[in-house]
């Protein structure tokens, strides 16, 4: 391959934990990297035994593995942007930000706080949530908690006034999800300094949706990776992960939540030829 065909495909880095029923995680991420036209390469903190249930069981991979694989992964290629989703414990977490702070030409970097698995299972320690919140987040481009995460991140109660003004303060822009909220609109609010832009949508009623936060933190990354600036990015996420929202509605694989189909519908905001009828599934 040329230089100059090398240099027309984006490339980017997802660092999170594998999920073994593909609807969050590493598999998610990867999924939705192509559906934006990007490359994807990973770098995997725990392997989890999970489905549309639960998760069973979780593994984390040893620290000196996942330094080794942010090495093999820089030392080849070109990244143009970095999700970083489930870090598990301090340890992980201080090697992934140990690793980007020796970097001279950092890409953008787009932090997903997680913190606990949709069905409720602890993914991360809570002596990695000072390391997440105080030394990961002054990196990052943009970090997309939950308003649980960011509760937490913030270390005041589930107030969404008292996280959005922790989030003025915060070290990089916020974009605090609501999807989580149990109110009949859900409302995503960006919080860039004293900047504050906010999207809402209706809630859709049902079993609830497995892996929406690492969808929308990679859909952004991605988008970031295309070249977009950030608050385009976030506009094209969103439509991209209500679009999979809609087509999975009309399809369960398994007997838990939903998953969102993703590579299975043709996406109006990917840069590749669409597949089939926008947001139908195939």
């Amino acid at each position: 391959m040329s230089t100059s065909t090398r240099d027309r495909v984006p490339i980017a880095l997802t660092i999170a934990g594998s999920d073994s029923g593909g609807g969050a995680g590493i598999q998610a991420d990867l999924k939705t990297f192509h559906d934006h036209g990007v490359y994807g390469t990973s770098a995997i903190t725990a392997v989890t035994a999970q489905n549309t249930q639960g998760v069973l069981r979780v593994d984390p991979v040893p620290v000196d593995g996942l330094v080794a694989q942010l090495e093999a992964v820089f030392d080849d290629f070109s990244v143009h942007a970095v999700k970083i989703g489930m870090l598990g414990n301090a340890a992980h977490a201080r090697a992934v930000v140990e690793f980007l702070t020796r970097r001279a030409d950092l890409p953008p970097i787009v932090v997903d706080p997680v913190m606990v698995s949709t069905s409720g299972t602890r993914l991360l320690a809570p002596d990695a949530i000072q390391v997440v919140r105080d030394e990961l987040l002054p990196l990052a481009t943009l970090a997309t908690p939950n308003l649980d995460e960011g509760a937490v991140l913030a270390n005041v109660p589930l107030d969404r006034d008292a996280i959005e003004a922790w989030a003025t303060q915060a070290p990089c822009p916020v974009l605090l999800t609501g999807g989580d909220e149990h109110k009949p609109q859900v409302v995503d609010v960006l919080v860039d300094g004293p900047a504050i832009r906010r999207w809402k949508r209706a809630r859709r009623e049902g079993p609830g949706f497995h892996g929406t936060g690492c969808t929308l933190s990679s859909a952004i990354a991605a988008r970031l990776a295309r070249g977009d600036d950030l608050e385009t990015a976030i506009d094209r996420a969103l439509g991209y992960v209500q679009g999979l929202l809609n087509a999975a509605l009309q399809w369960r694989p398994g007997s838990g939540q939903h998953v969102l189909p993703h590579g299975l519908v043709a996406s109006p905001l990917s840069d590749r030829p669409p597949l089939g009828a926008p947001w139908s599934l195939l």
